[in-house]
């Protein structure tokens, strides 16, 4: 079986089992690829391991949206850029699953309006969304306490 690196495609022997060892072999590799694409795009943070951002998506969009009482999805990732002078660069598909998910888990509620001619969907916390940002924040800055303990950073 030879692999042709410029643009991906395999070129098969006629036996059935390399074909199948083929295929499977180019089902993992997209999956590779899309995993490895889908991390690096979905969260640019500038400088540091884009882990550490991912853990703490959702409570940055519980905490903005709190703060100014209702939001859409452009708007906070305006916002989380202008507040870290542009060291993080939320995307929309880093985004919106994070609003869905906040949503089903009714941390989130929502509402159409009508701008300029066009459907905005706003978010909004929810009392039960409020009681869980309150939790998330004072357990990232226990975390953060500690971590500095221990990484000696004080």
């Amino acid at each position: 079986m030879k692999i042709c690196r410029k643009n991906f495609k395999v070129i098969l022997p006629s036996i059935k089992s390399d074909m199948y060892a083929c295929s499977l072999f180019k089902i993992i590799w997209y999956i590779k690829y899309i995993c490895n694409t889908l991390m690096y795009i979905n969260l640019l943070y500038l400088g540091m391991d884009k882990k550490l951002l991912k853990g703490s998506l959702s409570t940055i969009v519980l905490e903005l949206i709190r703060r100014d009482g209702s939001m859409y999805g452009y708007e906070i990732t305006q916002k989380v850029r202008r507040l870290s002078d542009g060291q993080i660069r939320i995307t929309e598909g880093a985004l919106y699953p994070t609003l869905h998910k906040l949503e089903q888990q009714e941390f989130l509620s929502t509402r159409t309006e009508i701008v300029d001619g066009r459907a905005r969907k706003y978010y909004y916390v929810t009392e039960e969304g409020a009681k869980e940002n309150e939790k998330r924040l004072k357990d990232t800055a226990d975390f953060i306490i500690i971590l500095r303990k221990v990484l000696q950073l004080e």
